[in-house]
């Protein structure tokens, strides 16, 4: 973060920060500055109590004002679903034109963000990894900026359970999100509504579709998994990239309950604000393209940077269990198979025949590199 991005982001929240003249009262930029080095540092209160020469409850203070203060002024500009249908079509025609995924408004997955155990809480925040926990659930698209998330869910819960009873989920149980009708895949006549991405943890819906979870399947259920895995990739990446960048996460957080959502709500907010503001090379700094999975042209896989950043610590956040298929509507199953016919058709994408048995063992992975 360079000057002028640093008082452009003061300028937005410094109101918020403001106290009344004394003469031990920090100032707002400094209050800011605070906040940021414990966010992208990851360093302790108490490392920050000595390096500013404050007590440790200042520092405590100033953390939870600041994230809140971050988070009411960002959060609606930078981190907010589509208003309308045609916000909502940008983004599908992000993901078909990055990722080659029709119909495609967003990728959901949900993280353990592991915290110290909260007093008084019982086995509620406990999750499967035996550590304390509060879940993320996260929609992004197919740009690693988050649109949705919903920050709070105890540990102890499954994405699939929390996505129910999220309100992302009953806006889109009801329809209020406002996802746009229906229409005809492209080049064909196909109805096919807009969907969301997840994987096996969440339930198969109209607005959410997710691979085949059944074994041995046929080949072109294995071309559909491999072409909505990549579509679903970018939030994986999303949380990579936040892990990587927000040292923050690079520990348990201690903190009580509250905080530690702001910090979450309030970390998402610094990502979209980075991604979305400042000049083209500034936002390369914070995320250059070998940061990320990388495809090549032959469907080759290169892992970004950030697993290298992130491997091998006992990081904050952690996946959720995984969990079997689910029973759904004989109509959604049959969208889902309407979408694999696409997929295997008129969507059809060069080599992903020759990939898809490449990783299923039935031919040499060498094959890959002598595909013209």
């Amino acid at each position: 973060m360079n000057v002028e991005r640093f008082e452009y982001l003061l300028s937005l929240i410094g109101p918020l920060l403001k106290k009344r003249k004394m003469y031990t009262t920090l100032l707002p930029s400094q209050r800011l500055a605070i906040t940021l080095r414990f966010l992208a540092a990851g360093d302790s209160q108490g490392t920050l109590s000595f390096s500013y020469r404050c007590g440790k409850s200042t520092i405590s203070q100033i953390l939870a004002e600041t994230t809140r203060a971050l988070v009411s002024v960002l959060k609606n500009a930078f981190v907010k679903p589509p208003a309308n249908e045609a916000e909502w079509r940008e983004v599908a025609a992000g993901f078909w034109e990055e990722w080659q995924f029709p119909h495609c408004v967003g990728a959901i997955d949900g993280k353990h963000i592991q915290m110290q155990a909260p007093q008084a809480s019982q086995s509620i925040y406990f999750n499967y990894k035996k550590t304390f926990s509060i879940v993320l659930l996260a929609v992004c698209d197919a740009y690693y900026n988050f649109i949705m998330l919903d920050v709070g869910a105890e540990g102890s819960q499954s994405d699939g359970g929390i996505f129910q009873s999220s309100e992302m989920g009953r806006r889109l149980n009801d329809g209020s999100i406002n996802l746009p009708n229906s229409s005809n895949l492209p080049e064909t006549d196909i109805d096919m509504p807009y969907f969301l991405v997840g994987d096996a943890a969440f339930p198969l819906k109209s607005y959410l579709m997710k691979p085949y979870g059944e074994r041995n399947i046929s080949h072109d259920k294995s071309v559909y998994n491999f072409r909505l895995s990549r579509a679903r990739r970018v939030i994986e990446n999303a949380f990579g990239i936040l892990a990587a960048r927000w040292r923050v996460f690079r520990r348990p957080i201690i903190s009580k309950e509250d905080n530690v959502e702001s910090i979450i709500e309030c970390t998402i907010c610094l990502h979209n604000f980075i991604l979305k503001t400042g000049n083209k090379k500034l936002n390369l700094e914070y995320c250059p393209p070998s940061f990320v999975d990388q495809e090549l042209p032959t469907g080759e896989l290169i892992e970004g940077e950030w697993h290298d950043v992130v491997s091998g610590e006992n990081g904050a956040i952690i996946n959720g269990p995984r969990m079997g298929a689910r029973n759904a509507a004989l109509g959604i199953l049959k969208q889902r198979d309407a979408l694999k016919e696409f997929v295997n058709g008129p969507g059809v994408m060069r080599h992903q025949d020759t990939i898809v048995r490449i990783r299923q063992g039935i031919i040499p992975p060498q094959d890959l590199h002598l595909l013209p």
